[in-house]
This record gives C-alpha cells, sequence and structure tokens, in this order.
C-alpha cells in the first residue's frame, strides 16, 4: 500500500488512469492488460479475475468449517488492476487517515463506494509466491505457453 501511496502523490494532472501490477506476476500478456485497460475507459476501476475452480469453505478460527461459499460466485483476483487516479488516491488519503490494511487496491475503491468491473483475467498470469508458483511460471516460460505478445 505504501509504494502505491508514494507513486499516486507523483502523478501529474495529465494522468488519466493508473494501473498497479504485481511484481510477482512477471508472465502478464499483453492482451490481458490490453483487456483491462479497454474495459477502463467504460469503468472507474477494473480488475481481473479467474472463476474459483476448487469449493471454497469459510473457516473459523479454530479450523472448524463455518460454511461452504458458493463457487460460482467466487473470484480469484489479479493484477494489473485499474483506476481513476483521482479515486485511487482519495481512496489510499482514507486509508492512511483510518488506518484500513488492504489486501489490494480494489478493496480501498470499494471502501470509498465504488464499483469494481472484474473482467476475465488468465491462469498463465501466475502470481509467483512460493516454490511451486516458480516452478509452474517456468514451466509456463519452457512450453511457449507464455510469450511476449501471445494471444493470451
Amino acid at each position: 500500500m505504501d509504494s502505491v501511496f508514494q507513486g499516486l502523490q507523483q502523478l501529474s494532472d495529465r494522468c488519466d488512469r493508473v494501473v498497479v501490477h504485481d511484481a510477482v506476476r512477471p508472465l502478464l500478456s499483453p492482451r490481458l492488460l490490453r483487456q483491462v485497460i479497454q474495459a477502463s475507459t467504460e469503468y472507474p476501476a477494473v480488475i481481473p479475475g479467474i472463476p474459483a475452480k476448487e469449493t471454497v469453505k469459510e473457516l473459523s478460527s479454530s479450523h472448524m468449517v463455518r460454511a461452504t461459499l458458493d463457487r460460482s460466485r467466487i473470484w480469484l483476483v489479479q493484477t494489473p488492476q485499474i483506476f481513476q487516479p483521482e479515486l485511487l488516491l482519495r481512496a489510499h488519503q482514507q486509508a492512511q487517515d483510518q488506518g484500513w490494511n488492504a489486501p489490494d487496491d480494489a478493496y480501498l475503491a470499494e471502501k470509498m463506494g465504488c464499483s469494481v468491473r472484474v473482467v476475465p483475467g488468465s491462469e498463465c498470469n501466475v502470481k509467483i509466491t512460493t516454490a511451486f508458483d516458480l516452478r509452474l511460471a517456468e514451466l509456463l516460460l519452457r512450453q511457449n505457453l507464455v510469450i511476449l505478445g501471445s494471444p493470451d
């Protein structure tokens, strides 16, 4: 949150969109980036996501199942996330003032009452956080499933 907030404070008035992307997602395809940018011409906040494939359970603090969530309504969110700059700056300023800790920038936009549009993401847009994720990304690259300019 801090690095995005610092970047937002450096923007010029000529900027009409802000794209936030995780460095841990190095396999972003040009196609997905174009898709998110295109949707941002109609919506003030746009994020890519993929539908959950597994059953999702909500747990208690003692790891007991509280509920089974409706998988058809669960999406796994990715980056790049794109916003109108003034919206995201206001959201970050309010987060600083209120001490909010957000899992992503879209959450801050939601807290500001903004509707966030989800567009289809890509399973190749892997977030590398574990050794397995790194091996998966290497495999995707070795198999040429993710190359610059690929259709996905």
